[in-house]
């Protein structure tokens, strides 16, 4: 059997990256996290952006760990 030390989790911003005014787009910080906290406020795995900017999550376990990353 193996263990595992995870010190900080690793999330990854995907979606579209690039968009012009007037749309929209999605941007998913990953599968595998108990808790989410964008730097907007929202707790979800996804959010909808509609403006240009830096967009940043922070994730959680369970078991305590954590880990961020932005879009910028």
């Amino acid at each position: 059997m193996f263990v595992i030390l995870n010190d900080t989790l690793q999330p990854m911003i995907t979606g579209d990256l690039s968009i012009c005014e007037g749309d929209t787009t999605t941007l998913n910080a990953g599968t595998g996290f108990d808790s989410y906290i964008w730097g907007t406020g929202d707790t979800t795995q996804t959010i909808t952006v509609t403006s240009s900017g830096i967009y940043g999550v922070t994730v959680s376990s369970n078991s305590g760990c954590s880990g961020s990353v932005h879009d910028g």
